[in-house]
């Protein structure tokens, strides 16, 4: 019976009844009523049972009692009746040590069944402090493995002698050998994952630090147990057992854990960098270790999901990823996944639950989906992996591999994230598999299709009428029989397409749907029809960027905004606008012309942080993107005070961060648009303030904020920077910058690589140059040494813009013609051996050397020019 919602008393507690009971007349005196070890065992047996049963009957919610207090109450009976347990222990290894004292006193050994009694007490008493926080001290686990070793280890000549005494070919003797090797296993299983299966109750660890400790100290009573395993003789090999399956898998998980998403603060990521093994490796490592161990034997499958899970987590980190972070780990979990399945396909490999697989698959696809821009490769990586999924289906016959609604929901996203022409057409496709498979397709699914449609070609929006067909469809099955609904997000999602289509925008058609679903919830009164933030920002989005001879869509969406707050002002919680809409409006001024932009785009933000804390809301309060866009609209604004205006309200972002938002951290992007107002202001200190930026950021991510690693996008905007100066240094110190982005990519960063935009704009900072001799002379020393980087780095790829940049670089620099001629002869035959000849070369070589121009064929060679590509700006 289960006591734990007050009703009659439980198995455990009538056990605990009796053995106090005479324990009591005991120790009153009456000597034939002692109790023994086999007792004290079989009473610790029946709470850690008792236990076992409440605690899955509480996490399962099978309680007869409805009062609220229950799960609190019974936790307090669970630990009462826990505590009590290891009060039964003390009293059982008194027992234990006065009966070996006096047994071995009058020559005689005790039997086996009592080292029996004894080692299994332990096993369930971890086994229970592994499921019930008995206390604040999270190393009872540990102390009490502990225990157990030490009473093993001291008492192993006479627990061996007792097997001798019991005839080790005895099948009682056998069996009893057995129960004895499986405790010990078990209490080792137990005290490994003691520590994690207690942080879950709470939903995880505190922090990395504790993750990482939990996971250390696991780790040293594994090889503890595998050393006393070593160092022991063969036939007592039942009581030094080497690590089993369900030990390394205990472990596994524990290493697995320390990569979970929410340990990863700037402060870990420092402290995962210096670790000479990285968790989710030491995981694969083990994983490897136990396939040796086991090659005989099956290995249980969700080892390797484990470690896929660990990998998936990795993106979270980076410290670990090194600005690597989608395709690295992609490779590695397919290559785990092949690794795996081969093994299942050869018997080497067991699941013992059937959706094991779909569960790893849906990992390594939750994997996929996070890649944004990755384009036809992942999306065609994630319709491989559902083909998988369909093989082993159909070789199992069903048993494992069953696609379910995550598994398309999440291929469904990766191929929205696509981008390619053909994911609409693909996305229908697994709307009708999903039917085949027998899985019903929900409104997350069809949002996923229409998002499909709304992504072709990323930043026009081709056809968003089809995205309203699929909005009717849903409507007409709604209107049928109501298994799905037209929910606001599907409306949002339509708006969102309208909006984000140059053609097809028109501000009637939005507000068309705008009301339908409006009218849709009035007349149902139902949440998923309710009006939210993410509409009304679709809606000013679409309004805002609506085709309109003036400003006039703008500033209607501005109307919009205040009809917005008024409403919600008046009571209308649910319509009032959320960060999405005034970010929204934002982007909208950024990309507009409007006469006094930032200052609408100040008094936007100015707007959102006074009503954030009127309201006490952080949910509207300015958030990095906010602050990113209004830095962004000052960048290009070329008014003569943006860069000192944009300074502002970097610092009170950062303000904003260091109070505790974690929200307005300035970012890799907001470090950017900061250099790039200095690089337009024509201040005569931009290189210098750029530089210190740049100096910032790299300081900050050589402490342990890696998403502060300068990118080639800063790197370029910095020596641009430079270039436009009126520094005479200038020269110097684009090519310094240059160096530092060398340095920077040697050491792993690769978003650092320099390309042929960082070279070209070191080639025109030399050109730029003005000063006296001594100037020059050094701007043409980093000239020559841009050229010999062009002819030995293979990750650089000229173009016809740095080749011009060269021939009028060499022009500036070098006033005497006898001298500059061999130079502009020399950069003119590497274009043309290149292949990156076109007329804007010509037309540079004909002004800078007229005399070799001349010479040319009338008819330039096609090889000359076969590899000219239409110049795109990166930056």
């Amino acid at each position: 019976s289960n006591n734990s919602d007050g009703g009659s008393s439980s198995p455990g507690e009538k056990a605990l009844g009796v053995s106090n009971l005479l324990t009591s007349v005991y120790t009153a005196g009456d000597m034939y009523l002692k109790p023994d070890v086999e007792l004290h065992s079989q009473t610790i047996a029946a709470v850690r049972n008792t236990l076992l049963d409440w605690q899955s009957r509480r996490r399962f919610g099978r309680h007869d009692n409805n009062d609220g207090d229950h799960d609190s109450s019974s936790s307090s009976l669970e630990m009462d009746l826990a505590g009590a347990l290891l009060g039964t222990l003390e009293q059982m290894e008194s027992s234990l040590e006065e009966v070996r004292s006096a047994k071995e006193g009058e020559g005689i050994r005790l039997p086996l069944s009592h080292w029996h009694c004894a080692i299994r007490a332990y096993a369930d008493a971890l086994a229970t402090v592994a499921s019930i926080p008995i206390a604040e001290d999270e190393t009872v686990a540990e102390e009490l493995l502990a225990k157990m070793e030490q009473l093993i280890s001291t008492n192993s000549d006479n627990i061996i002698l007792s097997v001798n005494n019991a005839g080790v070919d005895d099948a009682d003797t056998r069996n009893l050998l057995s129960e004895i090797q499986r405790n010990v296993e078990e209490a080792y299983t137990s005290a490994i994952s003691a520590r994690l299966i207690m942080s879950k109750e709470k939903g995880s660890f505190d922090g990395f630090v504790t993750a990482l400790d939990n996971a250390v100290s696991s780790e040293e009573m594994f090889q503890g147990m595998r050393r006393r395993s070593q160092e022991s003789l063969p036939d007592l090999n039942f009581i030094f057992p080497v690590p089993t399956p369900g030990n390394y898998r205990a472990l596994i998980e524990c290493w697995c854990e320390c990569v979970r998403k929410c340990y990863s603060t700037p402060e870990a990521n420092a402290a995962m960098a210096n670790l000479k093994e990285l968790p989710h490796l030491k995981a694969g490592s083990l994983l490897k270790q136990l396939e040796i161990q086991q090659a005989a034997q099956p290995i249980d499958g969700s080892n390797y999901v484990n470690v896929i899970w660990a990998w998936g987590q990795v993106l979270n980190w980076p410290s670990i990823y090194r600005q690597n972070q989608y395709y690295f780990a992609a490779n590695a979990v397919d290559e785990l996944l092949e690794q795996t399945m081969y093994r299942y396909a050869n018997g080497s490999v067991y699941f013992t639950w059937n959706g094991t697989v779909t569960k790893m698959y849906n990992f390594i696809l939750r994997l996929n989906s996070k890649i944004l821009r990755g384009g036809e490769k992942t999306m065609k990586r994630s319709l491989k992996l559902l083909d998988q999924m369909e093989y082993w289906r159909k070789r199992s016959e069903g048993a494992i591999a069953q696609p379910d609604a995550f598994t398309f929901g999440l291929i469904l996203k990766t191929i929205s994230n696509s981008g390619v022409h053909s994911s609409a057409a693909y996305a229908e496709d697994i709307l009708k598999r999903m039917v085949e498979s027998g899985v019903k397709p929900r409104e997350r699914h069809y949002l996923g299709v229409m998002r499909a449609y709304s992504r072709v070609g990323q930043k026009d929006v081709e056809d968003p009428e089809k995205v309203e067909a699929i909005l009717q469809r849903v409507k007409e099955i709604y209107k049928a029989n109501k298994s799905v609904k037209p929910t606001a997000a599907i409306y949002t999602a339509c708006i969102s397409a309208y909006g984000g289509s140059r053609r097809y925008n028109s501000v009637p058609k939005v507000m068309e749907l705008f009301e339908e679903i409006k009218k849709l919830y009035e007349e149902t009164g139902e949440k998923d029809f309710r009006p939210d933030g993410m509409l009304y920002g679709a809606v000013l989005g679409a309004i805002s960027k609506a085709k309109s001879k003036d400003d006039s869509s703008l500033r209607q969406a501005l109307q919009l905004l205040d009809t917005m707050e008024t409403s919600h002002d008046e009571g209308e919680i649910e319509s009032g606008p959320n960060r999405y809409a005034y970010t929204n409006l934002l982007h909208a001024i950024s990309q507009s012309r409007i006469a006094g932009g930032t200052l609408l785009a100040e008094g936007l933000v100015q707007r959102m942080d006074n009503r954030s804390r009127q309201m006490n809301d952080e949910s509207i309060r300015p958030d990095t993107h906010a602050y990113t866009t209004l830095i962004q609209i000052f960048s290009g604004s070329g008014q003569p005070d943006a860069v000192q205006r944009a300074q502002k309200w970097f610092r009170q972002m950062e303000n904003q961060y260091e109070e505790g938002d974690s929200l307005s951290k300035p970012n890799k992007v907001t470090y950017t648009a900061l250099i790039n107002c200095w690089r337009r202001s024509d201040r005569e200190d931009a290189g210098e303030e750029a530089d210190k930026i740049l100096t910032m950021m790299e300081s900050k991510a050589k402490d342990g904020d890696l998403d502060l690693r300068p990118d080639a996008f800063v790197y370029a905007s910095v020596i641009d920077t430079w270039a436009r100066s009126n520094s005479r240094e200038k020269a110097v110190r684009a090519w310094n910058i240059y160096q530092r982005m060398k340095q920077q990519y040697s050491n792993g960063n690769m978003e650092s690589r320099p390309n042929n935009v960082i070279i070209t704009s070191t080639i025109k900072a030399c050109g730029y140059t003005r000063g006296g001799r001594e100037d020059k002379h050094k701007a043409l020393k980093v000239l020559l040494e841009c050229m010999a980087e062009l002819k030995t780095k293979k990750y650089i790829t000229p173009t016809p813009l740095t080749y011009r940049a060269l021939l009028n670089a060499a022009q500036a620099l070098v006033i005497d013609d006898s001298k500059r001629r061999p130079i502009s002869a020399t950069i003119f035959e590497t274009c043309c051996r290149k292949g990156q000849l076109d007329n804007t070369v010509l037309e540079s070589l004909q002004k800078v050397q007229p005399e070799l121009y001349v010479k040319l064929p009338e008819s330039i060679p096609s090889k000359w020019k076969q590899n000219v590509v239409e110049e795109r700006p990166r930056y």
